[in-house]
């Protein structure tokens, strides 16, 4: 098949299910965020991050080590690790509920929560088999179905109850419908697994998956350690103010996440070629990159003015925020979902687990020696360093390991970034000190001249990689010449 129309069709699906995300995701949090508090976005942000640990520690590793393996998974193995991810999801279920017996406060959300954990494992041979064969169109719908669900339950329960618990049943019902749709739609159109006959042990299978699990395993206690370390020191406003400005920056997913689904799938099979598809990689990096700028300067520049006007004053100390996160996210943004990617599928995790552990300590010790400049400025400042040194540690390594030069295309989309934001922010500040009353004139402004000014510059530095990617995926198939039967060949 072609690779490359296949990683084309597959990211523009991956691409509108997150756009659909995310619009979800910032009418939601519009809603919601004038009728709660920055502390419960903290607690729930705590909550969800128990059970993402949760969640990695149930996957155990299989996912991604099915999806990696140069041979079709057969029908025991992925019978073997279903009932492996399945009895380790109810079991998280019974602990959760014991625990809320003796930890009253967090521990009832978690339960809540950790419901979604066995439903989703159930589904596990089928999203092996899609990704397995690069098609995640269906994959993207069943997610879009589920962020649908999220956003209206979560909008539907923060009327009702005007706390945390209304983000947490958002996430669990969105988790059910998307696993709904897998189960009973996409079923029909997953590979078939073959029946080798060859009894399969799933001690064999969690050994084989284990150096994938750990990685996954550092990256979910990561969101929660830094969590609960902001939490800790400044207190859940502060993180809350700092989640938001996060979500403030969703767009960008669109990019991400699509990247993200295809990294390992598509890494697995790049390297099997001699020449690692490097051009391709490198191209891909660079317009993943230098769109990821484009999105985040068009957002990031408008902040001050529409953040206070559309979500409410009481998150007007989040805006400081917003330009550091989104300068970190066009630094290690592209790094983390493809570099990464292509880390892992090439079985070198201990690499990036290295640049994630070390990242963390990092984040930790800088937060807490710029804490003088006030919690949410140290939290973004501390955000950015971490991110700089994660992306440094990754491309190295890519370069060593893999023969693979990303410097240039980890560099210049920052340097679009820069310029842009830089511009919109201070035509915004122009035509709001030239006597104009509202918030609408310089938002739009800000937006316009941003998103002209990386528009040009992504031109200058990822038009022609871009147009080399695009030829490659209308590339004809050769069909292979068949033998006749009986014929020697």
């Amino acid at each position: 098949m072609n690779l490359t129309r296949r990683v084309f069709t597959s990211a523009f699906a991956l691409a509108i299910r997150t756009a659909w995300e995310r619009c979800l995701t910032l009418v939601s949090t519009l809603v919601v965020a004038r009728l709660l508090v920055p502390s419960d976005l903290g607690k729930a942000a705590i909550v969800l991050s128990i059970t993402g640990i949760a969640m990695t520690l149930i996957d155990a590793g299989l996912t991604t080590s099915l999806v990696r393996q140069p041979d079709d998974p057969t029908r025991a193995q992925l019978r073997a690790a279903t009932r492996l991810q399945v009895g380790l999801g109810v079991s998280m279920v019974v602990l959760a509920a014991a625990t809320a017996l003796v930890v009253p406060q967090l521990a009832p959300l978690v339960v809540l929560s950790s419901i979604k954990l066995p439903v989703r494992a159930s589904t596990l041979p089928i999203r092996v088999g899609l990704q397995r064969v690069l098609d995640f169109r269906g994959l993207a719908f069943a997610d879009g179905v589920g962020q649908l669900t999220q956003a209206v339950v979560a909008i539907a329960l923060v009327v009702v109850d005007r706390g945390p618990g209304a983000l947490v049943g958002g996430d669990l019902a969105g988790a059910l419908a998307s696993s709904a749709v897998v189960a009973l739609w996409l079923r029909r159109t997953a590979p078939l697994a073959h029946d080798d006959g060859v009894p399969v042990a799933a001690r064999a299978m969690v050994r084989e998956a284990a150096p994938f699990q750990g990685f996954s395993l550092l990256v979910a206690l990561r969101d929660l350690a830094t969590a609960g370390f902001v939490s800790l020191l400044v207190g859940t406003r502060e993180l809350g103010l700092l989640q938001f400005a996060y979500r403030v920056l969703s767009p960008v997913f669109v990019v991400f996440q699509s990247v993200a689904a295809l990294a390992v799938p598509v890494g697995a099979r790049a390297l099997q070629r001699d020449d690692g598809a490097r051009a391709q990689v490198r191209s891909g990096f660079l317009v993943t990159g230098t769109i990821t700028a484009i999105v985040l300067a068009t957002v990031a520049a408008p902040a001050p003015w529409i953040v206070p006007t559309l979500f409410g004053r009481r998150w007007h100390d989040a805006v400081p925020a917003v330009a550091a996160i989104a300068l970190a996210l066009v630094i290690a943004g592209p790094v983390n979902s493809l570099g990464v990617g292509l880390l892992v599928a090439a079985r070198r995790v201990g690499v990036a687990a290295a640049a994630v552990a070390g990242c963390t300590a990092w984040f930790m010790v800088s937060m807490a020696a710029l804490l003088p400049l006030g919690g949410v400025a140290a939290g973004a400042l501390a955000w950015v360093g971490m991110a700089a040194i994660e992306s440094t540690i990754v491309v190295v390594a890519c370069r060593r390991i893999l023969g693979l030069s990303l410097g240039r295309a980890t560099t210049l989309p920052v340097g679009v970034f820069a310029a842009a934001y830089l511009a919109g922010h201070g035509v915004g500040d122009l035509v709001a000190s030239g006597g104009s009353s509202g918030w609408a004139a310089p938002a739009i402004a800000a937006a316009i001249v941003a998103a002209i000014v990386s528009l040009g510059l992504a031109a200058i530095v990822a038009l022609r990689p871009f147009q080399t990617l695009w030829h490659a995926a209308r590339r004809p198939v050769t069909p292979e010449p068949q033998i006749p039967v009986g014929v020697p060949a």
